[in-house]
């Protein structure tokens, strides 16, 4: 494996201090050409350096950092670890799912069930789910009952509190005041909203991982944080709606900003084939995600003990442009398409030395750095 820079054939993530520099690394390549073997490199040197891997998506349900805990037989794998002077060898991972009742019944790998406090739930979240902007009434008015719910309650007491404010509770024919509410007499939002919210949550009866604040399946991130030994893989393989997939990506990334304090090391994200999370001019749910993942990208680095991300894609056109502008560090293999190709050499200027590379690299797994 080659990583081309000016001066380099090697890329390190040490500054010459010897530092390590927390960084938000985009690896393209087309099928086949490596970028997987690059990413757990990178991953490796992170972990080596004592930082806490969290592997947060698993948009083509592959699993593919779960396999780290089994040692490389395939042919081509052990052969380029020993080009790059790599020892055969495993990692210990702990594998992650959000509660569900699709759950096979089938012998399935040691798995932690998990569950997300609704309490917890902020404005990413509630925006993603029901597809609307940050400020509008149904936001409001689902931020207001998950802040005033009780620690016991969980899905059906989250729609019932609903129900209570917009619709009222009466003693006779009048409207009981609501201590929560300012002890007002009054009702929130409409019955319309109502309808509305129930309608984004009937997915969550079934994939049921929002409960109350003492679920004892809600993940316990003082543990996970202070935990570098294993790297920690989340999966979303047993979910059917992409929606659900994909939310359970937002409300992870916010939980672990959420938590940072618990970090007692530094934290690196995992985003294999970022452009389904995030694909380029994104629509509906997953305009929230892409705009979620872009804020934090900005600030991470400078967050807790230092937080760094490594994300891939086949397909360079195909991912959010202000995702990829997050990245500190894009490394660009031999590319699959010329739209890949032209959208590079057009943004950075490129003249055809480079515009060949990218079609047509000299090397097999070799990186150009942008």
């Amino acid at each position: 494996m080659q990583i081309k820079t000016e001066t380099y054939n090697r890329l390190s993530i040490f500054d010459d201090k010897g530092k390590v520099r927390n960084r938000i690394f985009l690896i393209v390549a087309k099928s086949g050409w490596g970028k997987g073997l690059l990413g757990e490199s990178i991953v490796e040197e992170y972990h080596k350096a004592g930082y806490v891997v969290l592997c947060i998506a698993d948009p083509k349900d592959e699993i593919e950092y779960g396999y780290s805990m089994f040692e490389p037989i395939e042919s081509y794998h052990v052969k380029e670890l020993r080009a790059m002077g790599k020892l055969q060898g495993t990692k210990k991972v702990k594998l992650y799912h959000p509660f569900t009742f699709r759950i096979p019944k089938y012998a399935l790998p040691e798995t932690n069930f998990y569950t997300f406090p609704l309490k917890t739930l902020g404005r990413n979240e509630w925006s993603m789910i029901a597809e609307t902007s940050w400020d509008t009434d149904t936001i409001k008015l689902l931020l207001n009952v998950s802040q005033n719910i009780g620690k016991k309650d969980g899905l059906y007491g989250f729609v019932h509190y609903l129900r209570d404010i917009v619709k009222g509770q009466h003693i006779g024919r009048k409207v009981k005041t609501d201590p929560k509410n300012f002890h007002l007499d009054v009702t929130s939002g409409t019955v319309k909203s109502l309808q509305d919210i129930t309608n984004y949550l009937q997915p969550f009866k079934t994939d049921y991982f929002l409960s109350s604040s003492e679920s004892k399946l809600n993940l316990d991130w003082k543990s996970i944080l202070s935990d570098r030994e294993n790297y920690h893989v989340f999966t979303s393989h047993y979910l059917d709606d992409p929606k659900m997939k994909e939310f359970c990506v937002m409300a992870l990334f916010n939980a672990v900003i959420k938590n940072k304090e618990y970090a007692k090391y530094p934290i690196l994200f995992v985003i294999p084939e970022v452009r389904y999370l995030t694909p380029f001019r994104p629509q509906g749910y997953q305009l929230f995600l892409a705009m979620g993942m872009k804020d934090h990208f900005s600030r991470i680095r400078s967050m807790g003990r230092g937080m760094s991300a490594l994300m891939d894609t086949q397909v360079y056109s195909g991912v959010d442009e202000e995702v990829i502008n997050s990245a500190t560090d894009t490394l660009l293999g031999e590319l699959g398409g010329i739209r890949d190709v032209e959208k590079v050499v057009k943004a950075k200027g490129y003249g055809k030395d480079i515009r060949n590379k990218l079609t047509s690299m000299e090397m097999d797994n070799t990186f150009f750095l942008m």
